[in-house]
């Protein structure tokens, strides 16, 4: 497949004070193996440095980093503006607290692209700390592994369909979110 090839991929990170973490987030993005993306910023008018920050890696990055004001008005408004603003054929949300691997794109591209049907790509994730304290033991043993908790197929069998997911019986039950950050 040639660069002109290779589908746009739309790193969306909707933010709101993310000073502390977002260096680490961006770092991320931008260090990827996958050759065609863009880094989509939507800012709910943070307060602290986060801004600053993205825009020192804007004046020095060759990939495009597009940064804009969003008015605040829940979280969900703040991921949907990122998409407004996306021109990706695909979107990956990377939260300003999050990191990707180095080929994560790469690698999920490379199942989305084996067919036109495929509409959602997800993976395992792994869970960061600085202590492995009690409480997080408690969160990683229910959240850490999202994908168990599907119980009317088994999750390494590849592609699925998207009807499967939603008969699933325990689609509605908890944790509501088996999947992963989206």
């Amino acid at each position: 497949m040639s660069e002109e090839e290779i589908p746009l991929v739309s790193i969306c990170i909707p933010t709101y004070n993310g000073a502390q973490f977002i260096a680490e987030a961006m770092e991320s993005a931008i260090s990827q193996t996958y050759s065609n993306i863009e880094i989509v910023v939507s800012d709910d008018e943070s307060k602290d440095a986060t801004l600053e920050i993205i825009q020192s890696y804007q004046d020095k990055m060759g990939i495009p980093i597009r940064i804009f004001n969003h008015k605040p008005n829940g979280i969900g408004a703040n991921w949907n503006n990122c998409v407004l603003k996306a021109r990706g054929e695909y979107i990956k949300f990377l939260f300003q607290d999050d990191l990707l691997e180095l080929n994560c794109i790469a690698e999920m591209m490379k199942l989305a692209i084996t067919d036109c049907r495929i509409g959602l790509v997800y993976c395992q994730r792994t869970i960061i700390y600085e202590e492995l304290t009690e409480k997080i033991k408690g969160f990683i043993a229910y959240y850490g592994n999202l994908h168990t908790y599907w119980v009317g197929f088994n999750v390494s069998q590849g592609v699925l369909s998207g009807k499967k997911y939603l008969k699933d019986r325990q689609l509605l039950n908890s944790p509501k979110n088996k999947i992963g950050e989206p």
